[in-house]
């Protein structure tokens, strides 16, 4: 196999699995087949092995590399209350990770190749999704799970809600092939941190507009706490970090006024950020009634360290969490909820993680400190560290801020 064939499978491997922690459409029968499973980690990982043999790339031995595996796979351990099979698919996902922190030199390459696909993807989605609300463009019905909140027309491109129905609301947030706008927007805002922010390149430009149409309050607040670190890390004049400043003041003067503010922005955004006694901003609605009371119990009783486990929360929810009612259970997202279900050590064991992955990748201590910052405020809205829509990005960002800029 010629080396630039290799290199294409390689790119590829890592933009399937980014796609799959963000649970795009065509990967949710991997969620429920524990063969498919395989098949897939094992695909990625004979790819990955043939990658490093065609390039001779030494796989690193650095201490950091070895103790963030080590507190991945913990972190999983805790995660998946011990189970010994899900070992298999950490391992192999582990080595494909190990290849792109040993392969310094073309991880650039390959955040370029990943911002690219995603931006393909996006083009003929967006399309659709401003096509949707003026006209009802049909598709064949998929559902994920047995679960009766993802059911969706799927039109290849995009996949709409069909509990929302055919009315212009139906398309109100842009979640292309994605199960949930949240995904798409906490994996574009770690896409778009490792890119820089490099909006001169035409695709980085795409993932902007989809980030914008996905209306994620949790991935345009990372966005804008990115830039502000990248502006500051990377030693930026006052007078870009002046503009973005008078450009944020002058995004919100004009949601808040324009049609008295009946508009996306301030409807969707504006007002999501307005203080609650309650729940702290009007926008934290992440979680029912049924989550809190658990989640209160659980720091009474000291269960938060381990959680409660994903077999005693479907007997809570009763039977399933795909099912169940979301104020009188525990559904939702954020970090009360995988701190309920996950607990709070293997939470800890994946912070590690990051951590050591960052000191492996990059020279520059306050980089990799903000850095991780960056993943633990990410967590407080969207708690899947365990995601390789976070890990691939993060470890391909820690590798490309030692780089110049990406080549066009």
């Amino acid at each position: 196999m010629k080396s630039s064939k290799i290199v294409l499978w390689f790119r590829i491997a890592i933009l399937f699995e980014i796609l799959w922690g963000a649970h795009a459409w065509f990967t949710w029968s991997l969620d429920s087949s524990r063969v498919l499973q395989y098949g897939a980690y094992v695909i990625s990982a004979f790819i990955a092995y043939r990658y490093k043999c065609k390039m001779k790339i030494r796989l690193s031995t650095k201490p950091a590399v070895i103790f963030g595996f080590f507190c991945y796979v913990m972190g999983v351990m805790f995660f998946n209350r011990f189970s010994i099979p899900s070992l298999v698919g950490v391992f192999l996902t582990l080595y494909v990770i190990w290849i792109t922190i040993s392969d310094k030199k073309n991880a650039e390459g390959h955040l370029k190749f990943i911002c690219k696909g995603l931006a393909w993807i996006f083009i003929p989605g967006a399309t659709l999704f401003i096509l949707s609300k003026y006209i009802f463009i049909p598709g064949p019905i998929i559902q994920k799970g047995s679960s009766e909140d993802y059911i969706f027309i799927n039109q290849i491109f995009q996949i709409v809600r069909l509990d929302f129905g055919f009315e212009s609301d139906a398309v109100g947030r842009f979640h292309s092939i994605f199960l949930e706008p949240g995904f798409l927007g906490s994996m574009l805002s770690f896409i778009l941190f490792a890119a820089k922010y490099d909006f001169k390149k035409w695709y980085n430009k795409v993932l902007l507009l989809a980030l914008l149409l996905s209306l994620s309050l949790a991935g345009y607040l990372m966005t804008f706490i990115g830039y502000v670190i990248y502006l500051i890390t990377e030693g930026k004049s006052l007078r870009k970090i002046f503009t973005f400043a008078i450009l944020i003041f002058l995004t919100y003067y004009i949601s808040i006024n324009y049609n008295n503010g009946n508009n996306h922005i301030n409807t969707k955004i504006i007002e999501r950020l307005q203080p609650d006694e309650e729940k702290g901003i009007a926008g934290n609605n992440r979680t029912g009634s049924g989550t809190e009371f658990y989640y209160n119990q659980a720091i009474e009783n000291g269960d938060i360290w381990m959680g409660l486990g994903a077999e005693r929360v479907k007997q809570i929810n009763g039977g399933s969490s795909d099912s169940a009612g979301y104020d009188n259970n525990i559904r939702g997202a954020g970090y009360k909820v995988y701190f309920v279900i996950r607990g709070v050590i293997s939470a800890l064991f994946f912070l590690a993680f990051y951590f050591f992955m960052a000191k492996a990748c990059n020279k520059r201590a306050l980089f990799r400190l903000v850095s991780v910052v960056f993943v633990i405020i990410m967590f407080i809205p969207q708690s899947t560290p365990q995601s390789m829509a976070w890990i691939f990005p993060f470890i391909l960002g820690m590798l490309n801020y030692n780089q110049r800029k990406l080549a066009s």
